[in-house]
């Protein structure tokens, strides 16, 4: 489209602007020639005065910097920014984005003196704005079952003797944490539930001086999250007492992981966990399983007494068994010390102490190389004297 001489007068030898009292009226933005008319009847008052500020404002910024010779600054530019983001959210009808830290929020919930407001956790939630960073100190026995959902970071600390208890019958969790940036759960007593803690959804959980206990299913399940913990105690439930699964990550430091119907830890479909004196023992199938191209680093642990093996990995699976200070000890389980199947493989790169197995299994070696394809390195010589079956070039 040719622009008219006029137009291009005004255009390269633009007038000084004048100040105006007059309000702008967002009408008017359909009386210019860059709007069709058939559109202007579906424009809402917020989206004419956007339109207007993306065709005029940069007018203006020009206008000014051809009247003065120079070129716009990168502060004009950061202020228009800025201008045009606060304007948009006004507009839509949104608060502008915060600036600088969240305001911080702490208020004491009483279970065992349940009154409004704030008589349980489900109810102290509801009143918290989930932008802000919020801390919850909870005394006396709760019986509810908690949904935490899109928190940006909230932490919830025990006083003395503080519990959480499943009110469900064993039908719901007794603590869900979704799509939260950062959740802190310390020094309570989980007790029942279908699954005691289930963190997941890209949530970030941290646990320490926690134990969760007597529940259903499994006794911590992360899924699709990450996740530290820290001096907690995982025990006596019906399934697993840490499941780790689906992409899920487990930093594990100084817990313990005992009395489990099914395996003590497990990571499978790409979990991963790293531990650091875990202690895993007298759980009902082994005591870590690692399962479908999931993966352990194994530090200065010890796993004892549990009903399979200790360390079981399949499923193209990996395993590094790390020392520290003083390495890992895996004896007195019911089958094999380390059992490896599947395409599976495990370092042993320092002084492990892998003797004593096969409980149930006499005659089996402690570190056992099955079928198909599985591999070691170092199982001929860092494993404390243990018997194998592992061939190495």
């Amino acid at each position: 489209m040719q622009t008219s001489p006029a137009r291009k007068l005004s255009l390269t030898r633009p007038r000084k602007l004048k100040s105006s009292n007059r309000k702008f009226n967002p009408a008017t933005v359909c009386h210019n020639s860059w709007v069709p008319g058939q559109f202007c009847g579906a424009l809402t008052k917020s989206a004419k005065i956007l339109i207007a500020l993306v065709l005029c404002v940069p007018f203006a910024v020009t206008t000014s910097a051809q009247t003065t010779g120079t070129s716009p600054s990168v502060s004009q530019g950061a202020a228009l920014d800025r201008t045009l983001d606060r304007l948009e959210a006004h507009a839509d009808g949104r608060s502008s984005l915060p600036s600088g830290r969240p305001f911080a929020v702490n208020i004491t919930v009483n279970c065992s003196q349940p009154a409004p407001p704030l008589g349980s956790l489900t109810a102290a939630l509801a009143v918290l704005n989930p932008n802000a960073v919020n801390t919850i100190h909870v005394s006396g026995n709760c019986h509810e079952n908690v949904s935490i959902q899109g928190f940006e970071n909230l932490t919830i600390i025990a006083n003395s003797g503080a519990s959480i208890s499943d009110a469900s019958s064993g039908q719901l969790d007794v603590i869900d944490v979704g799509d939260t940036r950062e959740f802190s759960l310390q020094g309570f007593a989980i007790n029942g539930g279908a699954i005691g803690v289930a963190c997941f959804d890209n949530s970030l959980c941290r646990l320490s001086g926690n134990t969760v206990q007597g529940s259903a299913g499994d006794g911590v399940l992360l899924s699709r999250a990450r996740a530290n913990f820290q001096g907690d105690s995982f025990q006596n439930n019906a399934g697993r007492g840490l499941a780790v699964i689906n992409g899920g990550l487990a930093l594990i430091s100084g817990v313990t992981v005992q009395g489990n119907g099914a395996a003590g830890t497990i990571a499978n479909a790409g979990g991963r966990i790293i531990a650091v004196n875990l202690t895993s023992r007298n759980n009902g199938g082994a005591g870590i399983r690692i399962a479908n191209h999931s993966t352990l680093r194994l530090t200065d642990s010890t796993v004892s007494g549990n009903g399979g093996s200790g360390v079981r990995l399949d499923g193209g699976s990996e395993a590094l068994f790390d020392i520290v200070a003083i390495g890992n000890t895996i004896t007195g389980n019911g089958t094999n010390g380390v059992t490896l199947f599947d395409l599976s493989f495990v370092s042993f790169n320092g002084a492990d102490n892998i003797t004593g197995n096969n409980l149930s299994n006499p005659g089996g070696v402690d570190v056992s190389c099955g079928p198909q394809f599985s591999a070691t390195r170092g199982a001929l010589t860092s494993i404390g004297g243990g018997t194998t079956n592992c061939v190495e070039p």
